[in-house]
């Protein structure tokens, strides 16, 4: 019992070593909510934010700039690679001009990642969001905006490969935190709404 006991504290001195070591080495831990989508946020990106704050998060490093054609419309954006993902950008933010800066218009997730609170990502099934959301619709088939389940509790929207029938098993291809306005302009510039 005593050597158990005495091998197991050997074991937790060396955890607790390794992670001080790691922390002295400026080795970030990500924040626990560092990849949950919600209304107006993917993780740490939130809508409105302006570029020199995602550039802050991201790290310069690992921000792009592009423009995006989403829903037939040229638009700056920003493609956020992130460690763990190789398969692309993890994000991109498209971008609009806020009170005056660019900032975050709208958020696409390709990094399955990043989860609602109850599960919900890229890889999920139109079957997972029907259980959870019981009259969700797939809508926007066949036009500029893609095929994609908008769930308006939450500010996402789900979208599909619309080259494929909907069925339960279709799975969610990407996910978008749809603009918040009006909240960011309450947030950003006040006197605009006056």
């Amino acid at each position: 019992m005593a050597r158990g006991i005495s091998l197991l504290s050997r074991s937790m001195v060396a955890a607790t070593a390794g992670l001080v070591s790691l922390t002295a080495q400026g080795a970030q831990v990500p924040p626990k909510d560092s990849f949950t989508l919600e209304r107006g946020r993917a993780g740490q990106f939130e809508i409105g934010m302006t570029v020199d704050e995602l550039n802050k998060i991201a790290g310069r490093d690992h921000v792009r700039a592009v423009t995006s054609h989403r829903a037939a419309e040229s638009r700056p954006a920003l493609d956020i690679q992130m460690t763990g993902f190789t398969t692309g950008p993890a994000l991109r933010i498209l971008l609009t001009r806020i009170c005056a800066p660019l900032g975050a218009w709208w958020i696409e997730v390709h990094d399955p990642r990043f989860r609602t609170r109850n599960g919900l990502g890229v890889g999920s099934t139109l079957g997972d969001i029907r259980r959870l959301y019981p009259g969700a619709k797939v809508v926007g088939i066949d036009t500029d905006d893609g095929a994609h389940i908008a769930i308006s509790d939450l500010g996402l929207w789900f979208e599909l490969n619309p080259a494929q029938a909907f069925t339960d098993g279709s799975r969610v291809t990407s996910v978008s935190v749809s603009p918040q306005t009006e909240a960011v302009w309450a947030r950003r510039c006040p006197d605009r709404l006056r």
